[in-house]
């Protein structure tokens, strides 16, 4: 139910415009890092893949995902790898007298003997992996933690104070470029350092560090299809080296980190096969390194805002309440107290 909650309050601000009194409305957030994936997580993505952020200030996790990232294959030919049950044409005249006759148990066993195919051979979704940074010097507890999804620009942000430094995260998935954008900054120089980790669920891969880059090759369970990851780390200050499989970053001012990441699916019957994963991830990330933190972060927002400012739904409700975070006014919610701006 909680998750029903957020996806309902994702859909309805999404149909909103920015207007000074309804800002609350278009953004989810909270005072503390999520612990679960389904419920907490704020979740990013771009059409190619997506990335969930946790937001945790000792350790960033991203939960990683790419739309062709199947454990499947194509049919080729044999229907029954693709769930068609060879059984379910010369069934279903049985199946309908059943259910007109009222023996809806026998059209039920007819269904499941009948009609399912081989969901196993047929695959499943998969998930690349988590992308995880371990910050150093994080050790004590933060003040003032505010994460949230900014959902009139497709916007993920963190920040919070450590003893005397704020540091700010800011991340966005852009459709464009399509490329997964992050920078780190703190208003005290030289006070970022992290170890960056990937952890890939599939079997097969590579990993490999070189200079500031982090590659993975891989192939993804159930169906050997390549894939490859590719992050670039650019730094202000400090500086970048590499230790047993980890990127690491010591004292810079500021980092940004582009991501991206490709298969070799092709929209091409009846392989669907073809592309250069290693290529494509590449090329779109020195394309987007070139141009720049800003210059992806206006055109992301041209983009996305081309589509959510098409519907202006203003919903009045109580501006004191409209201040609380996310879970706060879930909970007020679900105990029965009105939140038009929540609940609609």
């Amino acid at each position: 139910m909680r998750t029903l909650f957020l996806v309902l309050l994702v859909v309805v601000t999404s149909c909103m415009r920015k207007e000074p009194d309804e800002i609350s409305n278009q953004v989810i957030w909270f005072k503390y890092p999520a612990r679960y994936w389904n419920s907490q997580a704020l979740h990013l993505g771009n059409g190619y893949f997506g990335a969930s952020f946790f937001g945790g200030t000792r350790e960033e996790v991203f939960a990683l995902s790419e739309a062709s990232m199947w454990t499947g294959g194509p049919a080729m030919g044999d229907w029954e790898r693709a769930g068609v049950n060879p059984n379910a044409r010369e069934t279903l005249p049985a199946i309908h007298k059943a259910v007109r006759e009222g023996h809806i148990r026998r059209a039920d066993s007819l269904v499941s003997e009948n009609f399912f195919g081989s969901f196993d051979l047929y695959g499943h979704f998969t998930s690349i992996g988590n992308l995880r940074l371990k910050f150093l010097d994080h050790e004590t507890e933060p003040a003032n933690y505010h994460r949230e999804l900014d959902l009139r620009n497709s916007l993920g942000s963190i920040r919070y104070d450590l003893g005397n430094t704020t540091f700010n995260r800011e991340y966005f998935c852009s459709y464009p470029d399509r490329v997964l954008v992050m920078k780190f900054t703190a208003d005290r120089p030289g006070s970022i350092s992290f170890d960056m980790i990937l952890d890939i669920m599939q079997d097969s891969s590579i990993a490999e560090i070189s200079g500031n880059t982090f590659q993975v090759a891989g192939y993804i369970d159930g169906n050997q299809r390549p894939f490859h990851l590719f992050i670039q780390v650019n730094h202000e200050g400090g500086k970048t080296g590499r230790d047993a499989g980890v990127l690491t970053v010591r004292g810079a001012d500021a980092v940004e980190v582009y991501y991206t990441v490709a298969t070799n699916y092709k929209m091409s019957y009846p392989g669907y096969t073809g592309e250069d994963p290693a290529g494509i991830a590449r090329t779109i990330v020195q394309k987007a390194v070139t141009r720049g933190f800003e210059t992806l972060k206006a055109a992301h927002t041209t983009d996305y805002r081309s589509l959510y400012d098409r519907v202006n739904l203003v919903i009045q409700g109580d501006r004191q309440i409209e201040k609380l975070p996310t879970n706060q006014r879930y909970e007020r919610l679900k105990s029965g107290k009105a939140d038009p701006g929540y609940k609609v």
